[in-house]
Formats: C-alpha cells, structure tokens, sequence
C-alpha cells in the first residue's frame, strides 16, 4: 500500500496473510522527523499498517527490523517471520492509544500468575507443588523484594486466584506506568507469550535470561510432557514458537537500549 508520495506502508493483501515484495534494496536513514532512525524500501520510506512513519528510537533497532525485510523470499514477504517490525508497529499504531487497558490487563491476569497461583496437589502429581516451589519461589521473592520493594505477596493453589493487597496492586502499576510505550509492546508480548506478568518482568528487567525464562514460561506443558510424552506436531510446534516470541521480545527490549534514544511515554 502507498502512504504520502515517496512512502510505503505495508497490507497484507492476500488470502494467505502474505504480500508480495515489490523492492530490492533495504536501507537505514536518519528519520527526517528529528530524532530516531526510518527504513528505506528501494528509497522510499517505509510506514506502518497504519501509515504512520515507522521511526525507531535507536539505530540497532532499526537495522534489526530491516534485516527481516532484506531476509524475505525474492518474491514473497510474511508478516508472520518479522516479529521485531509487528511489535514495532504494534508500538506505534497501537499501544498509544491502548496503553492504559493494556497496564488494566496485565493486572488483571496477575491473579492468575503461575508464579502466585500454583496448580493444586493431586493424587496423580503428589510432586508438583515441590517442583512448582522450586521453579517458582525464587521469582515471587524476587518480585516481592526488588520489584514490590518488600510488599508482602500472596501465594496460593486455589483454582480461583489469588486477590493481592492493594498496596501491592499499586506498586506492581507503577512499575508498569514507567515502561514507556516500545518496553510495554515488549512486555505486553512477553507476558502473551508465556502467560506470565511476573516472568514477563523477570525478562524484561535483567532477572532470567531466555534460556531462563522459557522452561519456566512452559512449566506446565513440561510437566505433562514428562508425565506423558511429547505429541509431534503439538508440543514440538509449541515449543518453537515460544522460543522466538520470548526470543523476539527480549531481543527488542535489548535493543531499545542500545545507543541513545528518545522514546517518549505516552
């Protein structure tokens, strides 16, 4: 699709999610706008879906974010192979206006953390709650201490949840209210992903490294797994895509420190 004269912004206009690729040569510019760093298809400036201009904060970024659209078939592009230009763009169209539901859904889904709400004992898992202990604990610890700084964090097994103190509730906001609106799209898909605010953080904050944080992120899978093998075709594609949107958003928080950069809130 075409935005202003000289400019591109990518549709999807096939039936199978995939566009074709109309460009030979990918480049990095200097954003014309001020600060922040543009992509060139053939020399016209790339856009988002949404037609805005696809500037990003730090220079890395932006060579990262081109290098999925030189690494794109000779004929074919796939939205679905460029996880770093979706939370790019999800950055910029979406999370301005989305912000605050976004941070009202992360706490939300706190209650249900596997971190703070652990699957209860049964007859045919009487080793669960230890090894659930031992993944789990040294987070919610670290949550409590470093992220809550010293708030009291409720643990529990019940299958509905767990209602943490307000006081808690609030810390855990204004720590979400700092992130500013390219580390919340990360953040956001990290949690997505593993299904996790609390080991969404760990990521995002230097705590658990990838290779960390996914066999925590799929806990209860290998624990079913182990129990009851792997099913091909299932798990294995489960484990895949895992790995590269935990892989992906780590990647880009990375990324939006590396150098200097203007990244405004809101």
């Amino acid at each position: 699709g075409r935005g202003a004269a000289g400019d591109v912004s990518p549709t999807v206009s096939r039936s199978d999610g995939t566009l074709p690729r109309a460009y030979d040569v990918v480049g990095v510019v200097k954003s014309p706008c001020g600060s922040g760093y543009g992509i060139t298809l053939d020399g016209k400036t790339l856009r988002t879906p949404g037609r805005n201009p696809l500037t990003m904060p730090t220079e890395s970024l932006a060579y990262a974010v081109a290098a999925e659209w030189q690494w794109q078939d000779t004929r074919t592009v796939q939205p679905l192979t460029m996880p770093m230009m979706t939370l790019a763009a999800t950055a910029i169209d979406i999370m301005p206006d989305q912000r605050h539901a976004v941070i009202g859904k992360l706490l939300e889904y706190f209650s249900g953390d596997p971190v703070v709400c652990r699957a209860p004992p049964q007859a045919h898992s009487k080793d669960l709650p230890a090894k659930q202990a031992a993944a789990f604990d040294p987070i919610a610890r670290w949550l409590s201490e470093d992220v809550l700084e010293g708030r009291n964090l409720q643990v529990t097994d019940s299958i509905f949840g767990v209602q943490q103190d307000e006081e808690v509730l609030w810390a855990l906001r204004e720590k979400l209210d700092a992130y500013n609106n390219w580390e919340l799209t990360a953040l956001n898909s990290l949690s997505a992903a593993g299904r996790s605010v609390t080991l969404a953080l760990a990521v995002s904050e230097g705590r658990l490294t990838v290779r960390e944080a996914i066999p925590l992120m799929r806990f209860d899978e290998e624990y079913q797994i182990a129990e009851w093998g792997l099913v091909e075709g299932g798990h294995d594609i489960d484990i895949a895509d895992t790995k590269v949107r935990i892989g992906a958003g780590s990647v880009f928080l990375k990324l939006l420190n590396d150098g200097p950069k203007d990244v405004p809130k809101q």
